[in-house]
């Protein structure tokens, strides 16, 4: 039977003692065999769900506020192990540890999460008017608009998922300011989830999986003869989705560019509010693809 491109189903999470969870990494979210680093962090987010709503559950804090991750070695494809430590559990929030092993045993993610619930954190908040300094979005039409491809500002964008050898692409569409000046370092998308092959809404787990979206232009063109493996990812979420998902959520992605083989790449999500949900960063080394292994 055909593996499951559904993003809920690939990233469930089985409880087997209070403290450590199973997943399947799926080949439908991996590429060649070796599972995506913005997917490994949304497994992680997953479990970390799953472990305060049941070995955790009286705390009350479903909501994750950041993760902070080292991708120590390739994750193949298959039956994944995660061991959590209670690094910190306190009323406000809470920090665990966890550490994924795929089934030969060996760690192959480590990473810190944040945990709380937004519905009762307190504390102030200030506007920088940070987002005032760059450089302008477009509003998009309506759904109807969007999806027929008659929005003035949007336009589906399907060939640049074509240029990836990356089967989990095709599961959200993406869409592209038109007639815009292309910028190598920088690029604006706004993504829907893919009617075909994942319907629904977007949901607060799926933040790391679309910000590891590799379409910076100058990303892009290194891509189509190297492997961008990711080293570090951090997430911090700003805000909760709504129970229902969104449908539309906008990715800003830029980077300062690749030195000896080492990349930024850096992504804020928002709303169509222009609200922040999230800012994620990763730390990429630029490699040919047979020396993948050996990072």
């Amino acid at each position: 039977m055909a593996e499951s491109t559904n993003f809920l189903e690939a990233t469930a999470t089985t409880q087997l003692t209070t403290h450590t969870y199973s997943g399947l990494v799926p080949e439908t979210y991996s590429v060649k065999g070796i599972s995506q680093g913005g997917y490994l962090l949304s497994l992680l987010l997953r479990a970390a769900h799953h472990h305060f709503t049941t070995t955790h559950a009286s705390l009350s804090q479903p909501h994750t506020i950041s993760i902070h991750a080292s991708l120590l070695r390739p994750t193949p494809v298959g039956r994944v192990t995660i061991s959590i430590t209670d690094t910190k559990i306190s009323r406000g929030t809470s920090v665990i540890h966890l550490s994924l092993a795929a089934s030969s045993g060996k760690e192959s993610v480590a990473a810190y999460i944040l945990q709380g619930n937004f519905d009762t954190l307190e504390g102030v908040s200030a506007d920088t008017g940070y987002f005032d300094t760059l450089e302008k979005v477009p509003p998009r039409g309506s759904s109807a608009e969007m999806h027929a491809n008659k929005d003035p500002n949007w336009k589906y964008a399907p060939e640049y998922a074509a240029q990836f050898d990356v089967p989990s692409i095709s599961y959200a569409d993406m869409y592209v300011v038109r007639d815009s000046a292309e910028s190598q370092s920088s690029l604006s998308r706004y993504f829907t989830p893919s009617r075909k092959y994942n319907p629904g809404n977007f949901s607060a787990f799926q933040i790391p999986w679309l910000a590891d979206m590799p379409y910076v232009p100058v990303l892009s063109e290194v891509a189509m003869s190297k492997w961008l493996a990711t080293l570090t990812m951090t997430v911090e979420i700003k805000r909760p989705l709504p129970a229902e998902g969104l449908e539309w959520v906008l990715c800003r992605t830029s980077t300062a560019g690749v030195r000896n083989g080492v990349a930024d790449y850096n992504t804020w999500v928002q709303n169509d509010r222009g609200e922040v949900l999230a800012f994620a960063t990763q730390v990429m080394r630029v490699v040919e693809s047979k020396k993948r292994s050996k990072i």
